[in-house]
């Protein structure tokens, strides 16, 4: 994931640098420290717009002039999926265990 978010940082920077040199507010105006989270805590390869807008949610006000550049981006990255969880194994229950607990309701 810190790749992912280090990444997406660079991304914004350079869009920026590229843009509004000049401006007054920070490149965390194109793409918010918490935009960059969810990006970067995504489950699934985000593989289209609508994937991006899901993923981003529909108030990133910048979708229109810089969507298809963050999807270029986000498609160069590595993929890292979650590591999947192991289930757990329900306890079985012996006959003795079940002889228990019925004396012990009594």
């Amino acid at each position: 994931m810190a790749i992912t978010k280090l990444s997406l940082e660079e991304w914004r920077t350079k869009i920026w640098n590229r843009d509004f040199e000049d401006a007054i507010f920070s490149s965390a105006r194109i793409l918010s420290d918490d935009a960059v989270e969810k990006l970067a805590s995504v489950v699934s390869p985000i593989e289209n717009l609508i994937g991006l807008e899901c993923a981003l949610g529909r108030g990133w006000v910048w979708f229109g002039t810089y969507s298809d550049e963050l999807l270029a981006e986000i498609k160069t990255l590595p993929f890292n999926s979650l590591p999947k969880q192991k289930q757990k194994r329900a306890a079985k229950w012996s006959r003795v265990d079940v002889a228990d607990e019925e004396s012990l309701a009594k």
